[in-house]
């Protein structure tokens, strides 16, 4: 009796160590959830170059540094559904799962001229940042993730336009990089 007392026991200790943690549910993590952030990084042409900050309460933070329609700081909103909504993608991912950075070194197979993000979620107390270059290595659920968090805050409106080149010699570069000015709309 005394030997199948120990077995049991034994057996369920080791099945507690196989156990995959769940961490919180979708609407707890969505309702956790006070910020999500989209880095656009540099490549050697014109990828535009932007910050956007998303948080719960509403608010839309732009920052264009190079190769966008709005240069500089530019504020939104987005309605607090579509930001949870937002935040379940995350969960939906694992998130937390990715790999901290992507990139490889020398810019892997596909060349160096490569732009890409950085894309972070609060919540709760916990962050994660996920790095990555837009090369042959971006998880097709970080690409979906980027994407959306430019469609929720509608980043279309500060980024669009630059690519534009106005008619005419005097078309000169504006500060963020924009041949002939902004074209923000």
């Amino acid at each position: 009796m005394l030997r199948v007392s120990r077995a049991l026991a034994l057996a369920a200790l080791l099945g507690a160590g196989c156990r995959k943690e769940t961490g919180p549910s979708e609407d707890d993590f969505a309702a956790k959830t006070s910020l999500i952030r989209l880095e656009r990084t540099a490549c050697y042409g014109a990828c535009p170059v932007y910050t956007i900050e998303l948080h719960a309460n509403g608010l839309v933070e732009f920052d264009g540094r190079n190769f966008t329609g709005t240069c500089g700081r530019a504020t939104g909103t987005i309605a607090p559904d579509a930001f949870a909504r937002l935040a379940r993608r995350f969960h939906a991912a694992e998130f937390f799962r990715l790999r901290d950075d992507n990139d490889r070194p020398g810019g892997g197979p596909c060349g160096a001229d490569c732009g890409g993000a950085i894309t972070a979620i609060r919540v709760g107390d916990k962050g994660k940042t996920v790095r990555d270059t837009y090369c042959c290595t971006t998880p097709p659920a970080l690409d979906a993730l980027d994407t959306a968090i430019d469609e929720a805050a509608a980043s279309a409106r500060w980024v669009g336009g630059c690519n534009q080149v106005p008619p005419g010699p005097s078309a000169k570069p504006n500060p963020c990089g924009c041949p002939g000015g902004s074209f923000a709309r």
